[in-house]
């Protein structure tokens, strides 16, 4: 029976440790509300899709294409690939498991960062010059003179625009004029502002690219280190330069070219009590692998950590 004893008290500690690292899975495991597939019966390749967890107030999903360019030889070939932007303002978490049923809780969230670099300089511009280049190669240069929640003053070619009630509007870079586009496709915009807030039109055509500083010439480089006018077609202006936690990440291309999400797992902190997970399903209308652009996504509202 001594002999014995050790390996008794072995046996318990060891079930004992077993049971403890079982209590901490599930205490990172997370209970969802409701499990939903949602299909989306619009392509992102004819229009920007938004998209709301719960129906109400903004977006939470912007789903889009983005014009990227890809160098070959001495020439540029430009593709629209698939992209996601979360709304900036609420942040989002990847987590590590593959099944939204099994969700490992994340222990930080970040803000998604399209367009940040924009919206980050944009307090710094009053005073500066910016070059536009716009679809198809030309390229204008802007001073924005000043820049309040309500007056925004232009200058270019000689001639100076003041611009009132620009908070969510939409604005001709070429003729510095407030415009009304026929839909987010349109290409007679340059800057959209929502909130006061600057994003690029870069739906139609090349897309629109900026560049700031003394000339084209000059990049700037984030406090991170990261070089921001450095790019795929490897100019000196943010054409194809999308940072984003989704971006253009949540999906691989297999070998016959057809376009395979991630098995990820994102949760969306819309505010300290409400929360989604959500994963991309498919990228194709249901039962036609011919029609691409149609999303099928998976969500469910998290509801708790487990204790």
């Amino acid at each position: 029976m001594r002999n014995l004893l050790p390996l008794i008290i072995i046996a318990l500690l060891t079930a004992c440790e077993q049971k403890k690292a079982i209590e901490q899975r599930n205490r990172n495991y997370i209970e969802l509300a409701f499990i939903k597939d949602t299909f989306i019966n619009t392509s992102i390749i004819e229009r920007p899709v938004y998209f709301s967890f719960d129906g109400t107030g903004d977006y939470d999903l912007l789903l889009m294409t983005v014009p990227v360019a890809f160098k070959e030889g001495d020439s540029l070939r430009f593709v629209r690939q698939p992209f996601i932007l979360v709304n900036p303002g609420l942040h989002i978490a990847k987590t590590t498991s593959p099944n939204l049923e099994e969700t490992v809780y994340p222990r930080v969230f970040t803000r998604d960062s399209q367009f940040l670099y924009l919206k980050s300089i944009w307090n710094k511009l009053e005073g500066r010059k910016v070059y536009f280049r716009l679809p198809y190669g030309k390229v204008v240069e802007r001073k924005f003179v000043r820049i309040t929640p309500d007056t925004l003053i232009i200058e270019g070619s000689g001639r100076r625009r003041i611009i009132t009630n620009y908070a969510n509007s939409y604005v001709n870079i070429l003729t510095m004029q407030k415009v009304e586009p026929r839909s987010e496709y349109d290409p007679i915009y340059h800057i959209k502002f929502r909130n006061g807030i600057p994003y690029l039109n870069i739906f139609r055509g090349l897309g629109v690219a900026v560049s700031i500083g003394d000339s084209v010439d000059n990049t700037i480089t984030a406090a991170s280190g990261l070089v921001l006018h450095e790019n795929r077609d490897r100019d000196d202006f943010y054409t194809d330069r999308y940072l984003s936690l989704l971006g253009d990440r949540w999906f691989t291309v297999d070998s016959w070219g057809k376009l395979v999400p991630r098995k990820e797992v994102y949760i969306l902190e819309k505010n300290d009590t409400l929360r989604y997970a959500f994963q991309i399903l498919d990228f194709y209308y249901p039962g036609d692998p011919t029609k691409p652009g149609y999303i099928t996504l998976r969500y469910g509202r998290v509801k708790k950590a487990r204790k």
